[in-house]
């Protein structure tokens, strides 16, 4: 009898594990389903000019992501395919490809002729590009960081809203100096250099100014890829040391960088263009979003973007959001990057955020990437949520109105877009 009554009761667990199973599974096909229907404004990317030339699956791969993991595609494809592709990098972009170039099976080391080819023949359209973008991505705007040319839309103003990368103005201390990038305020054509630091200051306020009046909706900071983000206080005695100076030392270059951050900061509430800034990886020192604290307490009325969840130190960035009004969390990047990290940091956001502050942007430089990008985003969101209403903490309708505002509603009203 005890048997039998054990037997049955393993039945009605399987039984029971096997409806949620069922259920969860339908709720987030459901919210899957829901943002595959939503339109996006996306936050963050590189969008390159279409290639006149190079329309390759060479070219695809060289610009992205993957192009990070240290391997060549031309010294071995077949190799390159192998080596790469149980990443998420690989996956996604993958992804992105098979639905784009209508091709059912994922790129290979044995279809790599078929996908080189299909991609040329898209890219042959002029309008083929954009055309991604607006109708298979789904973006009804795009904040674009071009660095090859700050404050730049691609000469596409209703798609594009340029975000205007502020890194140029950090180097600033003298002609020679450039950052990750090969900028520097002069060798961009910003202005000139002036005679003293506080005349820099004013000049530098102008052209963001000039900036924002042409279309510039944020100012954008990627100085984890130059220094730490470990900004000190502001000292402008400390920071004239550097300036005019082409042999000055780290600590001088690092009293004017703090010095201008700092400035940069009171500009950008000043004219009320949100700070993005990227957190996380980058150089690996001192990146980590904690060492922000400093500027987030001494500019309550910036609002300051922080991109990329601060990998791997998400943390960091859960104790911001919670003390501090004034952070705004934007998930670039992070679904691409790793779609457990983004699941596990999402789950952990919404115990801490409240709706109305977190964002999403591709981080992408074409669009076979950023419908990738696209395509790991509605997962990650889909089965975070999913988990909540299976919870029952918030109900599948509450459900996909957070989920419009992190896809398009927040950015919206943050970048008045």
């Amino acid at each position: 009898m005890r048997l039998a009554q054990k037997r049955a009761y393993q039945r009605f667990q399987t039984l029971c594990h096997s409806h949620r199973r069922d259920y969860m599974t339908t709720i987030k096909e459901s919210l899957r389903d829901f943002c595959a229907h939503q339109r996006i404004i996306n936050t963050h990317c590189h969008h390159l000019p279409q290639p006149q030339q190079e329309a390759s699956l060479a070219w695809v791969l060289k610009n992205a992501y993957v192009s990070w993991k240290g391997i060549s595609y031309d010294e071995n494809r077949d190799a390159y395919i192998r080596r790469l592709s149980g990443t998420s990098y690989y996956y996604w972009l993958a992804k992105g490809l098979s639905a784009c170039c209508g091709i059912f099976e994922l790129l290979n080391e044995h279809n790599s002729a078929h996908y080189d080819a299909r991609i040329a023949e898209i890219l042959s359209n002029p309008a083929a590009d954009l055309k991604l973008m607006r109708d298979a991505c789904g973006y009804d705007r795009v904040i674009l960081d071009a660095y090859w040319n700050p404050g730049g839309d691609n000469g596409c103003p209703a798609l594009f809203a340029p975000a205007y990368r502020i890194n140029m103005f950090l180097f600033g201390y003298h002609q020679a100096a450039r950052d990750h990038n090969g900028n520097n305020p002069y060798q961009c054509r910003a202005f000139e250099m002036p005679d003293s630091i506080e005349e820099y200051v004013a000049r530098m306020e102008k052209e963001i100014e000039a900036r924002k009046r042409s279309g510039c909706v944020a100012l954008k900071c990627a100085a984890a890829y130059d220094r730490g983000l470990d900004f000190g206080p502001a000292d402008l005695t400390a920071a004239r040391t550097a300036y005019g100076k082409e042999t000055a030392s780290a600590c001088e270059i690092k009293a004017f960088q703090d010095f201008i951050f700092d400035q940069l900061c009171g500009i950008s509430a000043k004219l009320h263009l949100p700070m993005q800034i990227h957190t996380g990886l980058g150089l690996g020192a001192r990146t980590n979003a904690a060492q922000l604290l400093n500027m987030v307490c001494r500019h309550p009325d910036t609002t300051f973007s922080l991109m990329h969840g601060s990998y791997p130190w998400t943390d960091d960035l859960l104790m911001l959001v919670h003390n501090h009004q004034n952070i705004v969390v934007d998930l670039c990047w992070l679904p691409l990057l790793s779609p457990a990290v983004c699941e596990r940091f999402l789950g952990e956001l919404i115990d801490v955020c409240d709706m109305d502050r977190i964002t999403w942007g591709c981080d992408t430089w074409h669009s076979f990437e950023s419908y990738g990008a696209v395509l790991a985003v509605r997962e990650v969101l889909s089965a975070s949520f999913a988990k909540l209403v299976r919870q029952g903490r918030i109900s599948e309708s509450y459900a996909r109105l957070y989920l419009s505002h992190i896809l398009h509603d927040n950015a919206a009203v943050l970048y008045g877009l």
